[in-house]
């Protein structure tokens, strides 16, 4: 999982179309609405508050108070299809297998041919790398 960032950070970093979450036991009291965990960046520029699977039921952007600073969120990644990733490091774009949260392998196009061989060593099969999780790293 991606490292906690501050309110400040999380603006700063969170690309379009990205999604952050943020801690648990954050956010805005149920007794004041509808409260969600996480927020996205539309195509605008904003940052609103959305369901994780990136649905915007609400048209609320992130409201900036005193307590809103100390919160942490991560930017969660944008997982891809196995056939989206390669069609990206054809284009020669850098994408990354994430096999567990403890072992990913980053395919550089302009990297000798041997990056692949860690996949040999570590007996990831075939149906792992295409039912898996990509990334798409310069995007």
């Amino acid at each position: 999982m991606t490292k906690w960032l501050t309110t400040g950070e999380m603006i700063d970093q969170l690309k379009v179309g990205e999604i952050a979450e943020l801690e648990e036991g954050k956010g805005i009291p149920k007794k004041y609405g509808l409260s969600y965990s996480h927020v996205c960046k539309t195509k605008e520029g904003d940052i609103k508050w959305c369901k994780k699977d990136r649905s915007l039921p609400s048209s609320s952007p992130i409201e900036i108070y005193g307590h809103v600073i100390t919160w942490k969120w991560r930017i969660l990644p944008n997982y891809v299809t196995f056939y989206e990733a390669m069609k990206a490091h054809q284009e020669r774009k850098t994408v990354t297998y994430h096999h567990d949260e403890d072992l990913k392998y980053t395919f550089v196009c302009e990297s000798e041919p041997y990056q692949f061989e860690s996949l040999y060593y570590d007996s990831i099969n075939l149906h792992e790398l295409i039912d898996g999780k990509w990334t798409i790293e310069n995007d």
